[in-house]
């Protein structure tokens, strides 16, 4: 989308017609602007009374994580690393009261850079005294 225009020559060419500078398409040819242009300009100044542009309005929904949730998922994986989704998914909803789909949480990971691969459980086996023994001698590994 293009720059709006500026507010100095907005004000100008209403100013022209509002003096009878000539014709709207006139002054729309003389200040480079298009016809509809001004009279949208035209029909701002006579509602609001000024010519300034629009707020830009952010379109479409807000996010579920904001700034401060993403935080609060950046302290959780910090104090336990090998948290996982589901956890992280109940401890948010526990916080702030907000369901969270699996593919939000993912996309709050990967927004923080953040690992999402964490040890599986048979990784986790491995640390286990018995699994530690070799079975067999009665060694460790």
């Amino acid at each position: 989308m293009p720059a709006p225009y500026s507010l100095d020559l907005r004000r100008k060419a209403v100013l022209a017609c509002e003096e009878g500078g000539g014709t709207q398409k006139e002054i729309a040819e003389q200040f480079g602007i298009g016809y509809r242009t001004l009279k949208e300009w035209l029909f701002l100044k006579k509602i609001t009374g000024d010519v300034k542009q629009k707020e830009h309005i952010n379109r479409g929904p807000l996010p579920i994580i904001n700034d401060k949730g993403l935080s609060f998922i950046k302290r959780l994986v910090e104090k336990k690393p090998d948290i996982i989704i589901s956890e992280l998914r109940e401890l948010y909803n526990n916080k702030f009261q907000v369901e969270v789909a699996v593919g939000t949480m993912s996309n709050a990971l990967s927004k923080l850079n953040l690992r999402r691969k964490k040890k599986s459980e048979y990784a986790l086996e491995q640390e286990r005294v018995d699994v530690k023994k070799n079975e067999k001698s009665g060694e460790e590994k």
